[in-house]
């Protein structure tokens, strides 16, 4: 900005003027952070500013003109806009993004007016400059990739017809991943020419100035000018070279100088004076000198042409590329992978540069190092998720492979092509480089390294399989894409995005050096050990070990990494909150401690090789052969070969005896004093560092198997699986100090059985190390502990132990076979074999597989015959046939001479016998755990009955002596066991004392589900609003087409998520932007099949790749959405009932009637033949066939009847109270009839949806109606209510159709987050149905050998459900874990017509005044005209109702027989052979045909009132009031005949637990069995009006506020009083 030097210098110190005014929108938006230095010459300071508000910075460029210069500033503005445009999109370039002047000011000191000018640009992580001078240092490869970068950044630039003009280090940005960005285009730097005997115009715009407070000091200038920008100034052509314009070939002279830094590692490459003597002389020593130091003969001569004086000889920055590309300098894996992934990963957030970089993973390898990792790529794909690989097809990794593309031309002739092409330019390039002043030798040097080959591939760094060569430098430009996971890793914000990042650098480790594994991926994963979520905490660790253990070379400096970095940072994990993260601690241990181990080892084998004879070979060879210019690092040296110079096997004397010998050896001159000194080097130092890294390492054991927290089990057993690695760190003397004392202890801990079970899996390890006498002395006697111990499981470990040991030759063959008596003592010591041999007929295959491989092991160790004259004896009461010796070696063949296994049964009961005699009965606590082992023969004898175990025929005449004497044994081995069971006993009172503590807690729960009446019809729900239409509109279109995306994938806002939901997130009145209240069916397929409706859905379904590519705009609502689902909360039903206004009008109405006769409601009763009105049986007015079931709303507005003439009715209860006999239902629904069928389908059950007034409706043709009752308002008041609602029709919400048959029972209940709806259908299944997403949230199966479901009920407090099925069984479901939990046979083997479920207090206890303690009860209606109340609890009968009538069909020897519940075992086997042995359902048959009354329908009310009945009805026709408590109060309200006598009631009690009552109905007498005079007077009234009762039998009653509700089979509906 300026045309003379002297004009802008009186500008100049622009200090002096003041700091720069932050003033306008944009500027005032941010506050001064700090100076930048360098400055850009005493001409402009820069400044890095930071927003007020988001913390981000950017860098201020200012100066100060004066008000001559407003041409040029006007004309400056004009270029920058130029550029700007120019450079738009260009991701190398940051040009100037805002600029602005001031207003003018007077100068302090001077009356000149001047102003300030402001630029702004983007903050970079750091410059070229500061990067060369950071650790980790930059790589050779990375070196090649900055410059390529350069020139392709160059190339880019001068393609837009701009040039840079200033390029330097410090106008070079890099971001963490090494991305190169150019910044500072120098065009309002506009002296293109400056003199060369004057540097002040220099200095003044381009010298580099350190400011530090008021010190100004220049340090380490550069002038990377082109030469030809100076000249000699004269009078004549001083006008003329001021207005010469920058040209590309001053940037590539600029780029020359730049490249030689980047490869000096910092050390400039020419200064002023250098220039200016390259200038004149056209040659320069100290140039070739640093020219030389370049290690790449393409790139040197590439830098030297750039250098070239003459700017016509001097290529375009694309020719260069192209040359260095051709000489192999520059992989091809740059151009093909890595520059593509960089470049999209630049402006992309954090977690989305991770999911790029993780695309590009399988590729990357394959271009760089030739390997496909097939396990890499399915990794990275399920990761990512298939929904980001299909809508972005990132990894394209075969496009060079020939055999994928054979008609594609290979790398190789592609890349003769391009040499032949390039070979005539490339020649005519060095003939003109000739003649430049250089000396011959050098020329030719050089023109023999332009078109040197790529040195040989080194050697493959991981054990995989490489399936293509490549080039040394090509393999090292993996560290390229490493830096980009390690510099990303430290912004991300997803821990899913960690997690795939720590595995990316794990799988990369196996491929790049062991430079890259230190200096980049372990100081990561260190900090990764402090992050907040525990399972990136876990990876971290994991992959902190892995990448150490494949570690093989190091240099000096990391010779202590893990005593002073390591070892300092993970010690918090062992006492980490999370398990997860102790785990992997635990399992890691082992593999750190070998790590160390080998580190510690190679470092002082290094040292020992220097002080013995290292130096004295290095000092000759470097005496004979000349310095090479690529010298070898000592990284060489700190390899595993030189770590066998250590015998880790001696003695520790005789390790000091030979360094002392060879220390004399290597030089015969060296003093003792030295000697010794050197002694204390070698072996004081490995010693004491030894002993700390035990030391470390087994505290860390220590307090892993000392802890005794919670879940501190789980964490031993980690540790134990990698015990090998950690006894042959520790040897013999610290594994027995540190190792088998701890890990013993593990046998105390009896309530992880699974604890001790991995002890011994793991245990033969530990025992290799302590040697024969140390196992037998120690490990032997937990052994013997272990087989009499309480889990079947630890007893087959131990086995398996044992025969390890013996083939390890740890055990001497007395301890197995024992020893003979002696004279001395007379005793005999019975061995292993005798004293546990009974484990071979144990009932558990597990047991029983290994003690036959630990007799094998035992044959193996003895030589022929040893093997028959000792063992043989022994096993003797065991064996069916003598065994051969081939036999006796092998599994199958001793399987085959043993007698059968005892039964569970005779096992059991003769241990009982053993713990009674103790004083311990047998619990399920204490009992055996059944592990089943599929071995050969094991299908016949688990078959065999309860009695002894059968012998064969030709078994010979002493079988039974062998019986006997295998019981024997048997009984001797259960008395050692019943002992064990005993002292395991006493010390399980803790385990006793917590499940006394969980029985509190469930008693607890079912308190809080207590309910009093019976069954459940009195919950009101709740209904907070409904879905709004466009949502229903999505869920119809999606339902209705296939491959389309979930509805829920259409909402794009927080607001809409809240409507759908009925969320309290936010105010939900402004409506989403993304859809419409009004949105048709074509536009909602448009959304749901749209490319970012498939991102979203991908990313609420947990797919991190989607995640991290979706609109950061969608974050929280994919978040929302994620966690909804993740909870199962489904969104708002539909609308199920009336509008909101009638909605609460009719929820009031209930409340004020229930208050009004609370006092009458408590004591009623149902009167005896008082009907209040009927309905008839035409087809206009009523059902035209039998009524099958009847349900009440919730509010008792309306109930509902469901006829085999497949319609439903709906009857107004308010306009049955007020009519005059006669019911008219007020609306038909017939749904089911419009499907088309060609028979009408028979409506088989209803149920009512709590909260609202719709119905639910199943079907025999296997099809469920929900529809809805709608009420509308009424002219007419009701005097009743007060209600001005009536019935005005019907709406279908949804329908679902199985294929299962019929629809055999319906039932309903809403929980905190859903609205479900279950079905029981003919094939035994039970399905679930949520109302408000459509989804299934369980399946249960009904075992198919019980008959099908006759009824199902729902547990008051929604967790469980009971089925009945046509053979009399009933089941007992778990609704939380979708289990069934006891299966029970009705004594009856009748079908279960009825169930109901209740949670109140015992019945016993209902005298007035409740009880505090709740019993889940289940009521069954099964059997000749009888229903029974059981306690769900133990299945025992409390209350029994039954009616006895005088017909000869009940036989009196069976009056009061109490009903039971047989349990079944759950197993399929043995369900079916208790159904078999027992008889259960043969008896079906028998009663089927006697057509006995049955209960079909009952209701009542029960609990803690003194007033508690049950009203049943059944196919008797007839209504019966039962009382609980006095049977004089029990009556028939309906059914009995005028001429019949009526019933009596009698209570019969059992053992106050549970009671009978008896109804005697006497049979009704015929006029020629009655005397004439004792004729009753009202049978001689003549005609008399009918009864009111039901001709039929009874299906369903119900309880409603003015009466009784009673369908039948007569097609009739009656109200009673």
């Amino acid at each position: 900005m300026g045309a003379s030097h002297t004009t802008l210098a009186s500008t100049s110190a622009g200090g002096d003027v003041g700091p720069p005014e932050l003033e306008g929108d944009i500027l005032g938006a941010y506050a001064m952070d700090s100076p930048l230095f360098p400055a850009s010459g005493r001409m402009m300071r820069t400044f890095r500013l930071r927003h007020k508000q988001n913390s981000s910075t950017v860098v201020l460029k200012t100066m100060w003109v004066t008000s001559d210069l407003e041409g040029m500033v006007t004309q400056q503005k004009e270029e920058l806009t130029r550029i700007q445009e120019a450079l738009k999109g260009q991701r190398h370039i940051a040009p100037f993004l805002f600029w602005s002047s001031g207003n003018y000011r007077p100068k302090p000191g001077t009356s000149k007016m001047v102003r300030q000018i402001n630029m702004l640009r983007p903050h970079l992580y750091t410059t070229l400059s500061d990067r060369l001078a950071s650790r980790p240092f930059l790589t050779h490869v990375e070196k090649l990739w900055i410059s390529f970068q350069i020139l392709q950044a160059l190339d880019a630039m001068h393609s837009a017809n701009v040039v840079h003009g200033f390029l330097t280090t410090e106008n070079i940005g890099l971001s963490s991943w090494n991305w190169v960005v150019l910044v500072d285009v120098a065009s309002y730097k506009a002296r293109t020419s400056l003199p060369d005997d004057d540097p002040s115009e220099y200095l003044y715009y381009f010298d580099e100035v350190y400011k530090h407070g008021t010190d100004t000091t220049p340090r380490d200038k550069r002038c990377y000018l082109a030469p030809e920008r100076f000249f000699t100034p004269s009078r004549e052509n001083r006008q003329e070279h001021l207005t010469l314009p920058l040209t590309p070939a001053m940037d590539i002279f600029s780029a020359g100088c730049v490249i030689m830094e980047t490869f000096l590692n910092g050390e400039r490459a020419l200064d002023l004076g250098d220039l200016m003597e390259y200038r004149k002389n056209k040659a320069s020593p100290t140039l070739q000198q640093k020219l030389n130091k370049i290690e790449f003969s393409a790139l040197r001569a590439a830098c030297r042409h750039m250098l070239h004086l003459d700017p016509s000889e001097r290529l375009s920055a694309s020719a260069y590329l192209e040359r260095l590309q051709a000489s192999e300098v520059v992989p091809e894996s740059f151009g093909n992978v890595l520059y593509p992934m960089i470049e999209r990963v630049t402006h992309s957030p954090p977690d989305a540069r991770l999911a790029i970089a993780a695309a590009h993973y399988y590729s990357v390898t394959w271009a760089t190092v030739g390997i496909r990792d097939e396990e890499g790529r399915r990794f990275v794909e399920k990761a990512l998720g298939s929904t980001m690989t299909q809508l972005d097809v990132l990894d394209q990794p075969d496009e060079d492979d020939p055999q994928i593309k054979p008609e594609a031309k290979t790398p190789l002739e592609e890349k003769k092509e391009d040499m032949e092409d390039l070979l005539a330019e490339t020649e005519a390039l060095l003939k003109k480089i000739e003649t430049l002043h250089f000396d011959e030798e050098i020329l030719s040097e050089a023109t023999l390294d332009v078109l040197e080959v790529a040195p040989p591939k080194a050697e493959a760094a991981t054990s995989m399989e490489a399936t293509a060569d490549r080039s040394e430098i090509s393999q090292s430009s993996l560290l390229i894409y490493l830096q980009s996971i390690v510099s990303t890793v430290r912004h991300v914000q997803r821990p899913a995005s960690k997690l795939v990042a720590l595995q990316l650098m794990r799988r990369v480790a196996k491929f790049v050096t062991d430079e890259a594994r230190l200096q980049r991926i372990v100081p990561v994963t260190v900090s990764l050990l402090q992050d907040q979520d525990p399972l990136v905490r876990a990876s971290a660790i994991h992959v902190l070990a892995s990448t150490l253990s494949i570690v093989n070379s190091f240099p000096p400096s990391d010779s202590k990494v893990f005593p002073q970095y390591i070892f300092k940072r993970v010690p918090h994990l062992m006492t980490d909150p999370s398990l997860v993260v102790r785990l992997a601690f635990a399992r890691t241990v082992a593999s750190l401690a070998e790590t160390a181990h080998r580190f510690l080892d190679i470092s002082h084998a290094v040292r020992l090789y220097e002080a013995v004879g290292g130096g004295g070979a290095r000092s000759q060879a470097n005496s004979e052969r000349p310095r090479q210019t690529s010298a070898v690092s000592t990284n060489d040296v700190f390899t595993d070969d030189v770590a066998k110079l250590l015998d880790e096997t001696s003695d520790s004397e005789e390790s000091s005896k030979t360094t002392a010998r060879s220390d004399s050896g290597v030089d015969r001159n060296t003093t003792d004093g030295l000697a010794g000194a050197g002694k204390t080097l070698i072996s004081s130092p490995y010693n004491s560092e030894l002993a700390a890294l035990h030391e470390t390492i087994s505290r860390w054991v220590v307090h892993i198997t000392t802890d005794q927290s919670e879940h501190s089990s789980p964490v031993k057993r980690a540790l134990l699986g990698d015990m090998t690695r950690l006894c042959n760190f520790f040897g013999l003397d610290g594994v027995m100090a540190f190792i088998l004392p701890q890990i013993l202890t593990f046998l105390n801990d009896r309530r992880d059985w699974q604890l001790r079970a991995a002890l011994f899996e793991h245990l033969p390890s530990v025992c290799h190390i302590i040697g024969r006498a140390a196992t037998e002395h120690f490990v032997l006697p937990c052994l013997e502990t272990a087989l009499v111990d309480g889990e079947e499981a630890v007893i087959s470990r131990a086995l398996k132990c044992l025969a390890q040991l013996l083939r390890m030759g740890l055990l001497f063959r007395s301890i197995m076979l024992g020893t003979p008596s002696s004279v001395s003592t007379g005793s005999e010591s019975p061995g292993l074999l005798k004293k546990y041999g009974a484990l071979l007929v144990h009932p558990s295959a597990d047991v029983r597989y290994f003690a036959i491989v630990t007799v094998n092991a035992v044959c193996e160790s003895l030589d022929y015959p040893d093997g028959e004259v000792f063992v043989i004896p022994v096993l003797r009461p065991f064996l069916r046939y003598r065994p051969s010796p081939r036999h006796l070696t092998t599994r199958e063949g001793l399987e085959s001479c043993l007698h059968p296994p005892w039964t569970r049964e005779r096992f059991q009961e003769h241990l009982a016998k053993f713990l009674s005699s103790n004083g311990t009965s047998l619990s399920p606590a204490t009992g055996w755990t059944s592990i089943s082992l599929q071995i050969g023969g094991d299908a016949k004898t688990q078959g065999n009955s309860t009695k002894h175990s059968p012998l064969d025929d030709k078994a010979g005449a002493n079988d039974d002596d062998k019986i006997d004497s295998q019981t024997e044994h048997v009984c001797s081995y259960l008395e050692m066991l019943a002992r064990s069971r005993t002292y395991s006993a006493k010390d399980g009172s803790e385990s006793v004392a917590l499940k006394a503590q969980l029985a509190n807690v469930l008693e607890g729960s079912l308190k809080l589900a207590q309910q009093i009446k019976f069954p459940r019809q009195d919950n009101p729900g709740s209904n907070t609003g409904s879905i709004p239409s466009w949502y229903n509109t999505l869920r119809e279109t999606q339902e209705s087409q296939d491959q389309l995306t979930s509805e829920t994938a259409a909402i794009r806002s927080v607001s809409a998520l809240g409507q759908v939901y009925g969320l309290s997130i936010m105010d939900q009145t402004s409506a989403s932007k993304s859809v419409s209240v009004d949105i048709s069916a074509d536009r909602a397929a448009g959304i749901l099949q749209s490319d970012e409706s498939r991102m979203v859905q991908a990313a609420c379904s947990g797919e991190w790749g989607a995640e991290t590519r979706l609109d950061p705009a969608l974050t929280d609502t994919t978040l929302l959405v994620t966690k909804l689902n993740a909870l199962k909360v489904p969104p708002l039903p539909p609308r199920l009932s009336e509008d909101s206004l009638s909605r609460r009008k009719a929820a009031v109405a209930p409340q004020t009637a229930s208050k009004e006769q609370s006092s009458s409601a408590s004591e009623w009763k149902p009167r005896i033949d008082t009907v209040v009105a009927s309905s008839r049986t035409s087809s206009g007015f009523g059902h035209s066939a039998p009524i099958i079931r009847l349900v009440v709303s919730n509010d008792q507005r309306f109930f509902t009847t469901g006829s085999n003439d497949g319609t439903c009715r709906v009857w107004e209860l308010d306009k049955a109270e007020k009519c005059n006999g006669i019911l008219e239902s007020s609306l038909t629904y017939s749904g089911h009839l419009s499907e088309g069928n060609a028979s009408k389908p028979r409506i088989n059950d209803l149920a009512v949806l709590e909260g609202c007034h719709s119905v639910c409706s199943g079907a025999s043709d296997g099809s469920i109606h929900v529809w809805r009752v709608d009420m509308v308002s009424s002219k007419k008041q009701s005097t009743v209510l007060g209600t001005d609602a009536k019935v005005a029709g019907s709406s279908r919400i949804r329908q679902v159709n199985h294929q299962e048959g019929e629809i055999l029972s319906v039932n309903h209940f809403n929980t905190s987050s859903a609205s479900i709806l279950t079905f029981a259908t003919q094939k035994g299944f039970i399905h679930s149905w949520d109302l408000r997403s459509a989804a299934e949230p369980f399946l249960l199966k009904n075992p198919h050998d019980t008959g099908y479901i006759t009824s199902c009920t729902v547990g008051s407090d929604r967790n469980w459900v009971v089925t009945g099925t046509s053979r009399g069984f009933i089941a007992l479901w778990d609704l939380r874990f979708q289990q069934i939990l006891k299966l029970w046979h009705h004594s009856r083997s009748a079908p279960i017509n009825r169930l109901g479920t209740s949670i109140v207090p015992a019945p016993q206890s209902w005298t007035g005044r409740s009880s505090s303690e709740t019993l889940p009860f289940l009521f069954a209606a099964a059997g000749p005209n009888e229903c029974a109340m059981f306690d769900i609890t133990t299945g025992a009968c409390r209350e029994c109702f039954r009616t006895i009538d005088y017909n000869g069909r009940y036989s009196t020897a069976r009056l009061d027989e109490i009903p039971r519940l047989d349990e079944l075992p759950l197993a399929s086997s043995a369900r079916r052979r208790a159904i078999m042995s027992q008889g259960y359902g043969s008896g079906l048959a028998a009663t089927a045909g006697s057509a006995y009354p049955t209960i079909n329908a009952m209701v009542g009310s029960i609990g803690a009132s003194s007033h508690s009945f049950l009203l049943t009805g059944g196919s008797d026709a007839k209504i019966r009031h039962w009382d609980f408590s006095v049977a004089s109060k029990c009556y028939v309200s309906s059914g009995v005949d005028h001429s019949q006598p009526r019933p009596s009631f009698e209570k019969l009690d059992y053992d106050n637990s549970c009671r009978l009552m008896l109804c005697r109905q006497p049979p009704r007498q015929q006029m020629s069995e009655v005397e004439s005079s004792r004729v009753p007077k009202k049978l001689f009234q003549g005609l008399k009006k009918p009864d009111n009762c039901h001709r039929d039998s009874i299906q369903d009653i119900k309880v409603v506020r003015s009466g009784l509700l009673s369908c039948s089979r007569d097609c009739t509906v009656k109200l009673w009083r």
